[in-house]
């Protein structure tokens, strides 16, 4: 490349970092209230936000292209896209791990420690604590969880589809076959409904009603 063209690429790759930079440093001002729990995924939703855009902006599909509108710039060269998609892909791994948690209430219950009460049709009082903590667990967590990331807010339609189908691969398929095995034992005699408020078909339709918050691609903290 001549020399006009070298310092035209090196002047807007000293823009980009510029961006980056300034976006990274947006996002930490949400982790610094150590009241606000939501505030590590408000960051990481921030910045997956921003780069998605970013993307989606100046490094778009040749077919989203359109070469009659002389406002749309985009970026040739691959470090740019790659290292956007570094970005994007780190603070999306980052979010997903806050729904990781759900999944430590989903072990499995050995056979040998599920025991009947004697001539009843429902677990002793050990084996039905066994499961009763393991749904409780759940519960509290993902209504937590839940509210939280709800008031998150995701304004592209496909990035919101994609966070919502990889949040539920996080945890849901795991969650449908617990539900499933150990929704059929009777393991509390007066609160069963209560422990198994949540079944997997209403957890997924709450997740695809998920990120219509307030926290936008455009919001500054």
């Amino acid at each position: 490349p001549n020399l006009v063209q070298y310092s035209t690429d090196s002047y807007v790759r000293f823009l980009i970092m510029r961006i980056l930079s300034s976006l990274q440093t947006k996002a930490q001002n949400y982790t610094k209230n150590q009241e606000d729990e939501s505030g590590e995924a408000k960051s990481n939703m921030f910045m997956i936000n921003n780069t998605y855009y970013l993307l989606k902006q100046l490094v778009p599909n040749q077919d989203e292209v359109d070469a009659t509108d002389v406002e749309t710039y985009t970026l040739d060269g691959d470090w740019f896209k790659e290292k956007l998609t570094a970005v994007f892909k780190s603070e999306k791994t980052k979010y997903l791990a806050h729904w990781e948690v759900l999944n430590a209430h989903l072990t499995s219950v050995e056979n040998s420690s599920l025991e009947y009460q004697k001539n009843k049709n429902i677990l002793s009082l050990e084996s039905g604590r066994l499961l009763k903590e393991r749904f409780k667990g759940f519960n509290d967590e993902f209504q937590s969880t839940y509210e939280k990331h709800n008031l998150l807010s995701v304004i592209d339609p496909n990035l919101c589809e994609q966070l919502q189908g990889e949040v539920k691969n996080v945890f849901l398929r795991r969650y449908e076959n617990f539900f499933d095995k150990y929704s059929k034992l009777r393991f509390s005699k007066k609160k069963q409904d209560e422990y198994l408020k949540y079944p997997p078909s209403k957890v997924e339709s709450m997740l695809n009603d998920m990120y219509g918050g307030n926290l936008t691609v455009e919001d500054e903290p």
